[in-house]
């Protein structure tokens, strides 16, 4: 699948958070040596992107922070690329957005987060909105085996029948959806032990007597089972892992052969990854068949990718 390869002789400069666990990544068992465009890009693939945040050098400019809205509409939401001084920016607005949408005084906080704040912000995305992206700036500002075990700690600890409530049964799903992707990027046995912990708590649950229902509780199950009996979405598959490639083909072909942009589908680079050469063609074949902002979406991944397909596609 490789063609020509942008080298980029220096490693990223910030070498903390998703990078942390060093050769030992779990993921990188996975490594497909040209998939990507750069080396830097082969690693990304295999530690789970685009359900990622790494960070490089900077910060927002004087005239990012004069302005919140703005500031929130362009940093706030996209997983990628952060500047190593807007993460504590990010993670500090977004707790204050849940209390008050119009409070923009957390963009104005850039210094380093105090483990104090560490532990609010693990407890903050266990259980509201935004969870996932919380996450995921969490571990780029310290280590994915650090969030993992906090937040499994704050899983572990929820009493039952607050699975079921308000407003975990709303927005905790986004932090357990988080933890699939987390255990890409520790080393093996801590994987290992993280997974037989979330099915401890599933099974738990399950024990509970009564009707199961929420985010929460549902993505629990989809992270613990990873493969779904039936697939409505290109997201039904996003667990699934490299052993599960002809499963990715057969649902992902068709699927793509056949829908319209008005299905408002999402691609998914983790799902091209594990699927091969086969679904990145019929990605690039059939890119206009998704709606336009998911259009976008792909078109940022596939120029991460080192295919000639997809170089041709974005440079053309």
């Amino acid at each position: 699948m490789a063609s020509k390869r942008r080298v980029v002789v220096e490693e990223s400069p910030i070498r903390q958070g998703i990078f942390a666990s060093g050769a030992d990544a779990f993921g990188l068992a996975s490594l497909v040596q040209g998939f990507g465009r750069t080396e830097e890009d082969d690693r990304l693939f295999a530690l789970g992107w685009p359900h990622l945040v790494y960070l490089v050098p900077g910060d927002a400019s004087a005239k990012e922070l004069a302005d919140g809205p703005k500031f929130a509409a362009k940093c706030v939401f996209g997983t990628g690329e952060v500047k190593v001084g807007v993460a504590p920016r990010m993670l500090r607005f977004l707790r204050a957005l849940r209390a008050d949408s119009t409070d923009y005084s957390g963009i104005q906080e850039g210094g380093p987060l105090t483990d104090a704040e560490v532990d609010a912000l693990v407890d903050f995305a266990a259980s509201e909105q935004f969870g996932a992206m919380v996450t995921y700036l969490l571990e780029a500002l310290r280590s994915p085996s650090e969030i993992l075990e906090k937040l499994l700690k704050v899983l572990e600890a929820r009493d039952a029948a607050a699975w079921f409530k308000h407003p975990v049964d709303a927005f905790g799903g986004g932090a357990i959806h988080g933890t699939h992707f987390l255990r890409l990027r520790v080393p093996q046995p801590e994987s290992a032990r993280a997974g037989e912990r979330l099915a401890a708590l599933l099974a738990k649950l399950d024990a509970v007597e009564g009707e199961k229902f929420g985010h929460a509780f549902k993505m629990l199950q989809r992270v613990v089972r990873g493969r779904p009996e039936q697939v409505r979405h290109l997201s039904d598959l996003e667990f699934l892992g490299p052993g599960d490639a002809q499963r990715i083909r057969d649902e992902v072909l068709p699927k793509l052969a056949t829908m319209k942009p008005a299905d408002r589908e999402w691609p998914d680079a983790r799902l091209i990854f594990l699927g091969g050469e086969p679904v990145l063609l019929a990605h690039v074949e059939h890119h206009q068949r998704f709606h336009k902002e998911a259009q976008r979406t792909l078109m940022s991944d596939l120029a991460r990718m080192a295919h000639p397909k997809a170089v041709a596609l974005t440079t053309g």
